[in-house]
């Protein structure tokens, strides 16, 4: 949970020493006889109380002559009074230690109970201590007295190390240890598992070792799939048994949720909110050569600021972290959930909530739609939809219960930020205030209104026509979880039972969860999806758009339907319209194509959508679009549609392809439209296209010659210097250096290494991974100034950072301990791999940035990096 910042300024002033204590002790006689809080007092650290002056303020961890005293730890029902909770709601406890140790997440049994992820061996002290001890459980936790309080906790896994994924399935749970995925089961009913099978030992990433990005979620999702963060992996349970591994774009970082419509939400620590704009990844997977400024992914909101109810200097970044002595930004950003329940007042339906546990607050979101896409603002200025005083107060994950509350997973601990990433400042101040001991605590909590009564998790029933029945209920995680047992029990009475609620419900979430399950189950009727193609609800229209698409290649009647909803008045049903569209040939799709985007005016995402499905008919698109007449007003829209296109085709570096668009640029138009078309490609020369190497072609564009005189030759020279023929040279042609024996040696080696260690985030091919790494390929970094490139290696470099043309949020690790010899063998490869033209990086220039260097512990920014030259 990184900060990105490089100072912080001074610390807050603590509350009176012995005023905080005897308030502790008064409370702590109250609670006394509660066996939960007399143990946590047992495991109090040793303190020494020193009264704070009430002339002179403290100086902060950290600073010189500091005066910090060691934070001590609250019982549950002394923390709970550290809770500013927004008015109208309060917290209930719903366990804590010893029923459980470190909680980071946890899955509703449709059963009533309560399955935890104990992540145990996390941070035990400032330098992570036995973080690879199998000290990590499943524990399961049940309410035997139906008071709405966990009083049994039995353990169902142990010798886990750092798990921190958990979904029911089936008869068993699967649980995340990267990077091992297992499917756990207990088959003798004694609450224990006794038995595990490895359903994926590639759960994390190859070159994935920090905890902070390895891989969490398993969510099962609307369309039957099993998604995580920090993966570009997905699940989906064989109709036989075993999963199938599939490949989906890598989202966020800590956390994931959906929302009513199945729309997936995440993060990364920095930016607390991201959602998918398209409802499945594969759409933008299907030509990676298409500009894509937004990736899967937009953020929903660039306002990141945070509210503590308390002065916070136990942040990593030091004092630029901070305002008054409180987090300013959001640092820490994780489990994400939207409230899909009905105990909360019905404003509150759709609300994304959002954990920061470095402030100690938990962020309420307000959602609604702008064109089609998801936008997310601020429920509250100034102030938090929950915060706590108690530094150790750690919400990690929240979740909508079975019973409507909103389930928050406190960790409880000193230590939120991993060693990876923890600078002198944060250490110093851990020291301090001896925040690494004691170790193994933990709490839930459940916020309900005030006036609601606590009571135990409902259980759900198990009959398919009942199960049928509950895809009504209002409460999300109960039509979920429905649909899951309906799918995997495989009843033959279930696809009936289902159409027949298709068929008479009025809840439009009812009908799209039919839908899903029939689908999931394998039955879905092309005719109940034409039904649902001209349903009253837009969101359940465009649903049906994309579970159409198993059928637009062999149901013509079906694609047309499909290809008249561009002009549909919702827009997202437009924009899934054009998604599903992308995968339908012939011209009358690209000429609804053109005209959606026509309808899309100059909605960016709407273009993005078109071009991710114009792989390889980028030409035919332009020759359409310009015999249309949308082209006869040209606009800066529609440029850069055109644009786009161009861009495609040029990126590819097919020079087959590449030399039928300038045919196609130089061909009869009238001059209006030639000069528009020559300064469309000569705008990407000066923009995405800068530093290319010129591509070969065989022969000179047809009737290249005739535009002399007719367009400006400016723009004429720049967009020709992209290409070279017989008889014509490009000026920009660079004059490469060829390599020398020990240098190519040097280039060979960096290809393996490039594979072992980088081209998982950066892809092979250089070209980068949506919301996880950005492309190498013409990077201003990788063929820019060695002492920049050298130390983004050494310390990592943290967002936002510009990289062709794109604006990237998240953080690059550091790889300091590779040696001199493997870090200039990697970049010397990227230097001049993918048709750089960059020189070769000398183990002795890396040995002399390292050393200029230092001991620095924290990652580098734009403005810090631009000073290197």
């Amino acid at each position: 949970m990184s900060e990105p910042t490089d100072d912080h300024p001074p610390a807050p002033k603590p509350p009176r020493a012995w005023l905080r204590w005897l308030a502790i002790a008064l409370i702590a006689g109250l609670v006394a006889e509660r066996g939960v809080e007399e143990w946590q007092r047992h495991h109090r650290p040793p303190a020494k109380v020193v009264p704070a002056s009430p002339q002179k303020k403290p100086k902060a961890a950290g600073e010189p002559g500091g005066d910090v005293q060691p934070l001590p730890v609250l019982s549950p029902e002394e923390e709970r009074a550290s809770f500013t909770i927004q008015p109208g709601f309060h917290a209930e406890l719903v366990a804590a230690e010893p029923l459980i140790h470190n909680p980071v997440a946890l899955a509703f049994g449709p059963d009533g109970r309560l399955w935890v992820c104990e992540m145990q061996g996390y941070m035990q002290d400032a330098a992570a201590t036995g973080e690879k001890e199998p000290l990590g459980r499943v524990v399961i936790l049940e309410d035997t007295d139906g008071d709405g309080r966990m009083d049994k906790s039995t353990v169902f896994l142990e010798g886990l190390v750092l798990p921190r994924a958990i979904a029911l399935v089936r008869d068993g749970v699967l649980i995340g240890e990267p990077p091992h995925l297992w499917f756990c089961r207990d088959t003798d009913g004694d609450g224990k598992c006794d038995e595990k099978t490895e359903v994926d030992p590639k759960f994390a990433l190859a070159n994935q070792a920090s905890p902070e990005h390895l891989p969490n979620g398993l969510l099962w999702a609307m369309d039957n799939s099993l998604y995580n963060v920090n993966s570009a992996v997905c699940y989906r349970e064989k109709p036989d048994g075993g999963f199938d591994r599939l490949p989906t774009a890598f989202r966020g970082q800590w956390g994931i949720a959906q929302d009513d419509w199945g729309k997936l939400f995440y993060n990364h620590h920095v930016s607390h909110l991201y959602s998918d704009i398209t409802p499945a990844a594969h759409y933008q997977d299907r030509n990676k050569f298409a500009p894509n400024e937004f990736g899967l992914s937009p953020l929903l909101t660039t306002d990141e600021r945070v509210w503590p109810s308390h002065d916070t200097p136990g942040v990593n970044a030091g004092p630029a972290a901070l305002v008054n002595g409180r987090l300013k930004l959001f640092t820490s950003a994780c489990g994400p959930t939207v409230y899909r329940g009905e105990l909360f007042p019905p404003e509150y339906r759709g609300n994304a909530f959002v954990c920061e546990p470095a402030g100690n607050l938990i962020k309420r979101n307000l959602l609604h739609q702008d064109r089609g896409v998801t936008k997310a603002e601020n429920a509250a200025e100034g102030s938090e939809f929950f915060a706590s005083s108690d530094e150790r107060c750690r919400p990690v994950s929240l979740y909508t219960g079975p019973d409507g509350a909103l389930w928050v997973v406190d960790m409880y601990c000193g230590i939120i930020e991993h060693k990876d990433y923890m600078r002198g400042y944060l250490k110093k101040h851990i020291h301090d205030r001896a925040l690494d001991k004691p170790l193994g605590l933990g709490r839930l909590w459940r916020i309900v209104p005030d006036g609601a009564k606590p009571g135990p998790l409902p259980k759900l029933p198990r009959e398919t026509a009942a199960l049928v029945a509950e895809l009504e209920h209002p409460n999300g995680w109960r039509r979920d979880t429905a649909q899951r047992l309906l799918v995997e029990g495989r009843d033959p009475a279930a696809a009936p039972a289902l159409a027949q609620l298709f068929a008479s419900t009025k809840s439009p979430l009812a009908r799209l969860h039919a839908l899903w399950t029939l689908h999931g189950l394998g039955q879905l009727d092309p005719a109940l999806v034409d039904r649902a193609l001209g349903d009253p609800e837009s969101g359940l229209r465009a649903a049906a758009i994309r579970l159409s698409e198993d059928h637009l290649g062999d149901t013509p009647a079906m694609a047309s339907r499909v290809i008249g909803m561009v002009s549909d008045p919702a827009a997202e049903v437009r924009l899934q319209a054009l998604l599903s569209l992308g995968d339908v040939q012939g011209k009358e799709a690209i000429d609804a194509l053109i005209d959606g985007l026509e309808r899309g005016e100059e909605n960016p995402y709407v273009q993005v959508a078109a071009w991710t499905g114009l792989g390889g008919r980028e030409l035919q698109f332009i020759e359409a679009f310009l015999a249309s007449p949308v082209s006869a007003a040209r606009n800066p829209y529609q440029a850069r549609m055109i644009r786009g296109l161009m861009f495609s085709m040029l990126s590819q570096r097919k020079p087959d392809r590449c030399l039928g668009l300038l045919d196609l640029v130089a061909g009869p138009h009238p001059p209006e439209v030639q000069s528009w078309l020559v300064a469309a490609l000569a705008f990407l020369t000066e923009t995405d296209l800068n530093g290319v190497r010129p591509l070969v072609l065989e022969r000179a564009p047809a009737h290249w010659a005739e535009l002399a005189g007719a367009v400006n030759q400016e723009s004429l020279k720049e967009v020709a210097d992209l290409f070279t023929w017989p008889g014509k040279v490009s000026q920009l042609e660079p004059e490469i250096v060829p390599f020398t024996p020990e240098e190519q040696t040097r280039f060979a080696e960096g290809k393996i290494l490039y594979t072992q260690i980088c081209a998982t985030c950066h892809q092979a091919d250089g070209h980068g991974l949506a919301g996880l790494a950005p492309p190498l390929v013409n990077s201003e970094w990788a063929v820019g100034s060695h002492q920049r490139l050298v130390r983004i290696v050494l310390n990592g470099v943290a967002g936002p950072i510009p990289v062709a043309g794109r604006i990237y949020y998240m953080e690059m690790p550091a790889l300091a301990t590779l040696n001199d010899d493997q870090i200039a063998a990697i970049l010397t490869y990227i230097r001049r791999e993918w048709e750089h033209t960059g020189d070769p990086v000398a183990p002795a220039e890396v040995a002399e940035i390292r050393a200029a260097v230092g001991p620095r512990d924290h990652p580098w920014n734009v403005k810090l990096l631009h000073r290197f030259k």
